[in-house]
């Protein structure tokens, strides 16, 4: 989007999301007071730019819907996932619990209960 501010300077912007902003580039988030005055506009409107500082006055030049060039997602360094082993995991009736465990853990339930029926 093309727009010409008070003092007649032109500016090149472009609305995205607020994860792709970057003012180097021109890209600003679709949230801001001056997207809020440009969406919906048209060449040759007139809108008005409410910033928290001061209320300006902007003529729409261009608008212009086209996708925007992103470099593809790359995972950071350090992120990569880990190999995964071929070798079978092991099912639960593989998995050997000592008796004592068992048994401990039975009375643990049994108090537990016998408490709460009281």
């Amino acid at each position: 989007m093309t727009y010409k501010d008070a003092a007649g300077l032109e500016h090149v912007v472009s609305i995205v999301g607020i994860d792709e902003v970057d003012l180097d580039r021109g890209y600003i988030s679709w949230r801001s007071p001056l997207a809020y005055a440009l969406m919906k506009a048209s060449p040759g409107d007139r809108v008005e730019l409410r910033a928290p500082a001061k209320t300006e006055h902007l003529e729409i030049i261009e608008v212009e819907y086209a996708p925007i060039p992103m470099d593809p997602f790359r995972e950071p360094l350090g992120a990569q996932s880990r190999q995964r082993s071929n070798a079978p995991r092991p099912s639960r009736s593989t998995l050997s619990v000592p008796p004592i465990f068992v048994v401990f853990a039975h009375c643990v339930v049994r108090s537990w209960t016998a408490k709460r029926l009281q």
